[in-house]
């Protein structure tokens, strides 16, 4: 019998386009994200799903960022945060927003607010895809 890993979502804007995708493409340093993304998402989806995704290459957040976990590395100087959820199923993540940690706060202002809305996206029908690796 095999052991489930973790397995990684993106979602998906209206019209199908990849939003982290998107979001890495926009970045300065797009190439070190990708490669650091990858390495990351490689790491995490080598692990059983009874091992909970910790530091240093994810947390899971609280207080007012509760319900979504970030995936973090530093590539072009910044402190890279894309942000999660758990779901839709059962040890799977779905990667929501890209974001980067500046003075141990999250940003841009209000990305944590947009994260928690976009979770119940990860439901509906044609909104999320597996992560593929940039590679």
């Amino acid at each position: 019998m095999s052991i489930a890993k973790w397995k990684f979502y993106d979602l998906l804007d209206r019209n199908g386009n990849n939003l982290i995708t998107a979001w890495v493409n926009s970045l300065p340093s797009s190439k070190e994200v990708r490669d650091r993304l990858d390495q990351r998402i490689l790491f995490l989806k080598q692990l059983p799903i009874t091992t909970r995704l910790d530091l240093p290459q994810a947390r899971f957040l609280h207080g007012k960022a509760k319900g979504l976990v970030e995936i973090r590395f530093k590539a072009g100087g910044v402190e890279r945060r894309p942000l999660g959820c758990l779901g839709p199923g059962k040890g799977e993540v779905t990667l929501l927003i890209g974001a980067y940690e500046q003075n141990k706060e999250l940003r841009p202002p209000g990305i944590i607010n947009t994260a928690l809305g976009r979770i119940p996206l990860i439901y509906q029908k044609g909104r999320i895809e597996e992560h593929v690796l940039f590679r």
